[in-house]
């Protein structure tokens, strides 16, 4: 069965990159670009009330509209469904890496590749039963941005899903991440504390909204000034979307190849945000154990990170 991308028209405004409008598309749609392209052929995007070729780059500020578009409801036959590392698990609970490229499930940008979701069916057959707390998103009870891997806990029941969520909106779970930043922060701890919602000027992005947003804190270590940047390690006091790298961004110091908040052309030799969950650690909703995990970052970011001390 066909998949619909969306139900409503994504709009957005084009930024100062130079960028195509199918690449565009296939971003804020986490779609292939051959996806992209034929939605543009269809007629489903417009560029400021006009039809684009696929080739146009459209002028920073340009009005783009992308009207919903059914898109195959399989992923690739050429991308099989990987498997992720299993740091733990019991018969209500499992403690998951994810790793870089991994959409955690299928989002507006309909199924063009395999998910997290698709793994841990896989991996756990208890999930394919399960209804909470999505049928989308079984025993997914928090998530990771595609390009940011790290640690994750998935219920494998009902009772033990609930509990997490429970876990989570009391603020129970602690979250810790390691991100490569620009520049060099002039305090060595701090608490970030400003409100999170929508960018009123674009549907795709978050921003510091300080009527209106929601309450969000983000506390912040320095670890290591290395060259023209900095490893730090953020904590979630709070779960907004794209906490850390909106709240990052705001102090003037962008996550590492975050494209959405931080500068648009790229450090060579990144190709995705330096955003890792390290360290997760939470109270067995069933146990009553004290339950701690840690992951080392993944290839990319040591090789990045390496790079930078010299």
């Amino acid at each position: 069965m066909p998949a619909e991308v969306g139900g409503n028209a994504h709009i957005v405004l084009a930024g100062p990159a130079r960028e195509r409008i199918d690449q565009l598309v296939a971003r804020v749609l986490e779609v292939s670009r051959a996806t992209a392209q034929r939605a543009i052929a269809a007629g489903r995007v417009t560029v400021d009330g006009e039809l684009p070729v696929k080739s146009l780059i459209p002028e920073p500020g340009a009005f783009v509209r992308i009207e919903p578009f059914e898109v195959a409801a399989e992923p690739d036959a050429d991308m099989p469904v990987p498997t992720v590392q299993v740091l733990y698990a019991d018969p209500h609970l499992a403690v998951i890496v994810k790793p870089v490229g991994l959409p955690v499930h299928v989002g507006a940008g309909g199924r063009q590749r395999p998910t997290l979701v698709d793994a841990l069916k896989r991996q756990f057959p208890a999930l394919g039963a399960l209804q909470l707390p999505a049928p989308h998103r079984p025993g997914v009870v928090h998530r990771l941005d595609v390009d940011t891997s790290g640690i994750m806990v998935v219920g494998l029941d009902a009772s033990t899903v609930r509990a997490l969520v429970g876990l989570f909106r009391s603020r129970r779970v602690t979250k810790l991440y390691l991100a490569l930043v620009h520049g060099h922060p002039s305090v060595e701890r701090a608490i970030i504390d400003a409100p999170i919602g929508r960018d009123p000027n674009s549907r795709t992005r978050m921003a510091v909204i300080r009527e209106g947003g929601r309450e969000a804190q983000t506390a912040m270590r320095v670890c290591e000034h290395l060259r023209n940047t900095s490893l730090i390690e953020a904590k979630l006091l709070t779960g907004r979307t794209h906490q850390i790298r909106v709240h990052l961004a705001s102090i003037g110091h962008a996550v590492v190849g975050d494209r959405t908040y931080g500068p648009r052309r790229p450090m060579p030799g990144v190709q995705r945000q330096m955003l890792h969950a390290w360290k997760l650690e939470f109270k067995h909703p069933v146990t009553g154990e004290m339950l701690v995990f840690e992951a080392p970052p993944p290839a990319d970011f040591v090789e990045v990170l390496a790079r930078l001390r010299t």
